[in-house]
């Protein structure tokens, strides 16, 4: 056969399907003091793992609750209330060596809180509603045809790219927040902080560099706070910038999607005007890379090599070259390089000569 081919594996990621599955976490806390109205609920959750099993993908997480209520004294109060879970949703054609990822929602409509009072103070139930979204792929290795070339012919190749995407597992990035802010002068003095709602962080710019994971964003919350001399209840919008980090063996140039949720969300009041805020972030990193191969897609015999009218040929071929690459140069089978160039070693050390024996024909 004069035509001389060499393969390649290329990795796929084969679509299995995807699983959406809705489920109630129900959290609780006891709380000694007498609850008079519950005023905010407030759920989020995050995801930690995604592991495949055979026909199911397993999903693990936590859910943050922040709770704002009136006591018996008619003070806002608030606190968190923290859960794990690991829910396995049913994925037919999943196995073990299956790729999958996984990401979790929380329909905050939905959350509901209930009281409920016992000899030992007051229980609060809250149901937290998670959506989980599951995807399975598998992985799959193609024998291609890298490069090709004729030893009798010239050859019109035609070249046509794809694009496959590479999923990292989940990475998980905890920090910690703190800022300030100093109120303007059109602003009346803070004399007690009432409550602060809508704990919030929203991302704002993420990179990868020299091995480490960047996550920019602000942290917001709005804090209602009272004025004495005018006794006037008074709010404002904290907006806190800030950056956590991480060692990660992602690679550089892919695309990161970046959930977060914030929780022990704290502000106090320095001298009137400062106010203080103090949280912990915990963020979920998913990770795309995109890649662009190419496999031969068609072929074409062009005109014939003029013949050889020599029987010996003295080839000099550059240090650090491939078999392959010096065997389609001179346009003869890799075999007949290595029978008759038995002592030398490939990729070239040095430049090297090589002698190539042909058979005339009469």
């Amino acid at each position: 056969m004069n035509v001389c081919c060499q393969y390649d594996n290329v990795e796929l990621n084969k679509y299995i399907g995807f699983a959406q599955q809705i489920f109630n976490i129900e959290s609780e806390t006891v709380i000694r003091e007498k609850i008079k109205k519950i005023v905010l609920v407030q759920s989020k959750a995050i995801t930690k793992s995604v592991e495949a099993g055979n026909n199911f993908v397993s999903v693990s997480g936590e859910v943050s609750v922040k709770l704002l209520y009136i006591n018996e004294n008619d003070k806002f109060e608030s606190g968190y209330i923290y859960d794990n879970f690991k829910q396995e949703i049913e994925l037919d054609g999943v196995t073990s060596e299956s790729f999958v990822e996984g990401r979790t929602f929380v329909k905050q409509e939905n959350v509901t809180a209930e009281i409920v009072e016992d000899e030992k103070g007051n229980k609060v139930v809250v149901k937290t509603p998670i959506t989980v979204q599951a995807c399975a792929y598998a992985k799959e290795s193609v024998s291609v045809i890298k490069d090709l070339y004729s030893t009798q012919n010239e050859l019109n190749v035609t070249v046509s790219s794809f694009e496959t995407t590479a999923v990292s597992p989940v990475e998980n990035i905890e920090g910690k927040i703190e800022g300030s802010l100093t109120l303007s002068e059109d602003n009346p003095r803070v004399d007690k902080i009432i409550m602060f709602t809508g704990d919030d962080a929203v991302i704002t710019n993420n990179y990868i560099s020299d091995d480490e994971l960047f996550i920019e964003g602000i942290a917001r919350t709005n804090v209602v706070y009272l004025n004495d001399e005018e006794n006037t209840l008074h709010s404002v919008q904290l907006d806190i910038p800030f950056t956590i980090s991480n060692r990660t063996q992602l690679q550089e140039g892919g695309m990161l999607l970046v959930d977060a949720i914030v929780s022990d969300v704290d502000v106090s009041v320095r001298k009137g005007r400062e106010l203080l805020y103090d949280a912990k972030i915990k963020a979920e990193i998913n990770h795309f890379v995109d890649r662009t191969s190419a496999i031969i897609s068609e072929v074409m015999e062009g005109e014939n090599y003029p013949e050889k009218d020599y029987s010996m040929e003295v080839i000099f071929a550059k240090r650090g070259l491939e078999l392959w690459q010096v065997a389609k140069q001179y346009k003869v089978k890799e075999e007949q390089i290595l029978t008759q160039n038995p002592d030398v070693i490939f990729p070239l050390a040095d430049d090297t000569s090589l002698i190539l024996y042909y058979q005339k024909t009469y």
